[in-house]
């Protein structure tokens, strides 16, 4: 799990750096601000239906019909949205590109969590690294041929290829899988519920990501956009571990059926966390010695002053780390009041920060509202499961271990 979370954030992370050789500073604003369009809206779109596949799936054989349904549900809401840019005088392109991606999003999501509920591992990896390792390969290619690209060719070749990855991941579904189109039930109000409670989740987490991005736009520009896309991709790279053990723990708290079964998941989730608070470490005193040699390497000159925001950042990851694990155990209780108002406090304060720091500090100024955004919301969770942020930094349990 972890490794392919290290191709798949690794892929994205490279994709990032073809594209600030493929676009100018200014176009690469432009393009980080539409794939921050795009994460934000397909969390809306996709109705939080993969969260509810999981859930209710535990229902004995409601794994193929919950997939048939998602497919259904995300097939009409396309047709709708499509009609929609027909009719209304918007921007035809930019929708459409927009749309079509978000469905294809909300397809291969479906997908992964079929095979996570059914713990095939291997396939669900597979559909985890395939999108980003095409759009590597797709946008890399240009890079080498020469082929000048500009945003609204980037954006094309994006949709282009999201859709075949998309296509690919319903063909293993097809063949390893099990879709069932009969009884779906589309009017199950409880299904969609649970799906509602994990979108508003999602949602307000992207928010906290979402608001430093349209912030520096407003107070900075484009320039300051790119800049910090490319620090908080750095940064994110320490990620990949909490977001695997994630996807592991997840369908062991929702098959805890026992105080004894949850302790052990608990108990595993607290010895994921200290080992990325490890790798944190490491991580930071890495980057301090050879990031801007790295930085130098890698970007142009224009991006030599991420170097700061990226340690910023790589700091304040940890509590954003902390609340991805807390939460997981947390939504498999349907308990979701504490995530709701860990994040509802945490963008406030995050927005007030940026109004009062990036006029001063720009992009470096963003990274600190970040940063402190990041480590309030994980401890705003703490009172919920006890003595669980102790246990988490506990390097010498790991390092006896």
């Amino acid at each position: 799990m972890s490794l392919s979370g290290v191709v798949a954030t690794g892929s994205t992370f490279l994709f990032q750096i073809v594209l600030t050789h493929l676009l100018s500073l200014h176009e690469n604003g432009i393009m980080s601000r539409w794939l921050t369009d795009i994460g934000y809206l397909s969390v809306v779109f996709v109705l939080g239906l993969d969260n509810a596949l999981l859930y209710y799936s535990r229902i004995e054989g409601a794994i193929a019909s919950n997939m048939g349904k998602n497919l259904v549900v995300s097939s009409i809401m396309l047709a709708i949205a499509l009609f929609l840019i027909a009719i209304l005088p918007v921007d035809k392109l930019h929708y459409t590109s927009l749309i079509i991606v978000i469905t294809m999003i909300a397809m291969s999501s479906a997908n992964a969590a079929y095979f996570q509920i059914c713990e095939n591992f291997p396939l669900f990896n597979t559909i985890t690294i395939l999108r980003p390792l095409a759009l590597l390969l797709g946008f890399s290619v240009c890079l080498l041929q020469g082929i000048k690209v500009n945003v609204k060719i980037a954006i094309l070749l994006y949709v282009g290829t999201v859709v075949v990855a998309t296509a690919t991941t319903m063909t293993l579904n097809a063949i390893y899988g099990h879709i069932s189109f009969k009884r779906l039930n589309l009017f199950d109000w409880h299904y969609y519920s649970y799906g509602i409670k994990s979108i508003l989740n999602t949602v307000l987490s992207l928010s906290l990501y979402a608001s430093a991005i349209y912030m520096l736009t407003y107070l900075s520009g484009y320039e300051a956009v790119a800049q910090f896309f490319v620090a908080s991709s750095i940064s994110k790279m320490v990620w990949v571990l909490p977001d695997a053990a994630g996807n592991l723990l997840y369908p062991r708290f929702l098959k805890a059926t026992s105080d004894y079964d949850l302790a052990v998941a608990e108990d595993l989730m607290s010895r994921f966390g200290q080992i990325v608070f490890g790798v944190t470490i490491i991580s930071l005193i890495g980057f301090g010695l050879l990031g801007k040699t790295f930085l130098s390497l890698v970007y142009s000159s224009s991006y030599g002053a991420v170097f700061g925001p990226t340690l910023v950042l790589l700091f304040g990851n940890y509590g954003m780390v902390y609340y991805k694990l807390i939460s997981r155990l947390l939504a498999s209780r349907n308990n979701w009041k504490p995530l709701y108002l860990a994040l509802t406090t945490v963008i406030a304060v995050n927005i007030i920060l940026h109004l009062i720091l990036v006029p001063a500090w720009g992009v470096m100024g963003s990274a600190f509202a970040c940063a402190a955004s990041f480590w309030a919301c994980g401890l705003v969770l703490t009172p919920y499961v006890r003595g669980s942020l102790l246990s988490f930094l506990d390097l010498r349990k790991l390092l006896r271990t």
